[in-house]
């Protein structure tokens, strides 16, 4: 109050604010001014309310925010009001729950967009500086209501991407990503690996990483990421999961798994080619050579990428 500048911000007198808390509603009394904004238009604004920082959505606090975000994770909108509800001070309906996810939800994608604008900026990079990055993306198909769906289809993909330094021992002796940095969003292909590559850029100086490599399932989208320096790799699970799901005789699954392992990626073709030719005369409506087919196909068209990074010299 003291500090303003008198000419620009008009003391109007006070005004009483709420701010809904997990513990219950908190009140108190502020100042509002009256100031004229860029654009030459009147408004009021509450100096206070700007140096408190206070990240509120509504009248609820960030606290409060989260605890309702967290609840609509896991279970229904209608639960989630009730366990909101009785672990707090708020009272709060389901649809009160569904705004404030919708409206946090908003806060978010400003942020991302505002994120990946800035990435053409010529600034420095301060994040962790690593000599590899990886990078894991894949699509998940959602069912989703009427309104939120494509016309014609009972859902849509969703992206999803995580990146991060290594893999060490976690307590239980399982496998642990380190330093991961995660990435979900329904936007095409370009908007996304720009919104994922900000994201990254917050936790890593890809300025200064020498190797990056995202592993994907074949995917167009993946294979074309923002950086374009970036290696494309063929995930493994997904190349064992469609020879299981292709080859029916156990022991050549067994031998192509070891070819591909090997690294031996002209005579895996070939095996897979020979395959599909000694079951192409089964008895009608065996399929055993249209899915060995369909497999050559799916590894000729990811040929570049099934060399795994470790044999790269």
């Amino acid at each position: 109050m003291i500090e303003r500048d008198r000419k620009t911000y008009r003391h109007k007198g006070f005004k009483t604010n709420h701010i809904r808390c997990v513990f219950g509603d908190v009140a108190y009394k502020r100042i509002v001014y009256e100031h004229i904004n860029e654009e030459g238009k009147k408004e009021f604004v509450s100096l206070l309310d700007d140096a408190m920082g206070m990240e509120v959505i509504g009248k609820m606090s960030y606290n409060s925010v989260e605890a309702m975000i967290k609840a609509a994770t896991e279970v229904s909108f209608r639960k989630a009001a009730s366990a909101v509800n009785l672990t707090s001070q708020i009272n709060i309906s389901s649809q009160g729950i569904w705004n404030t996810v919708q409206e946090f939800g908003k806060k978010l994608e400003a942020e991302e967009a505002d994120m990946a604008n800035r990435l053409e900026e010529d600034k420095p990079q301060t994040g962790k500086e690593v000599p590899v990055l990886f990078e894991e993306a894949d699509g998940i198909f959602l069912h989703l209501q009427k309104p939120y769906r494509p016309k014609g289809a009972s859902g849509k993909e969703i992206k999803v991407s995580t990146a991060y330094e290594g893999i060490h021992k976690g307590k239980d002796g399982r496998n642990e990503v380190v330093g991961k940095v995660m990435t979900a969003g329904f936007e095409e292909a370009k908007d996304f690996h720009r919104i994922r590559e900000a994201m990254i850029q917050t936790k890593y100086n890809t300025d200064e990483v020498k190797y990056r490599f995202i592993n994907g399932d074949g995917a167009a989208w993946v294979k074309h990421p923002y950086d374009p320096d970036t290696i494309y790799q063929l995930d493994r699970f997904h190349v064992f999961k469609k020879i299981i799901y292709s080859i029916a005789d156990p022991a050549m699954r067994k031998e192509l798994k070891a070819l591909y392992m090997d690294g031996k990626t002209a005579e895996l073709l070939e095996k897979i080619d020979a395959y599909a030719n000694s079951v192409a005369g089964n008895e009608q409506g065996d399929k055993s050579e249209e899915k060995a087919r369909a497999l050559y196909s799916y590894l000729c068209n990811n040929k570049a990428g099934i060399k795994a990074y470790f044999d790269m010299k």
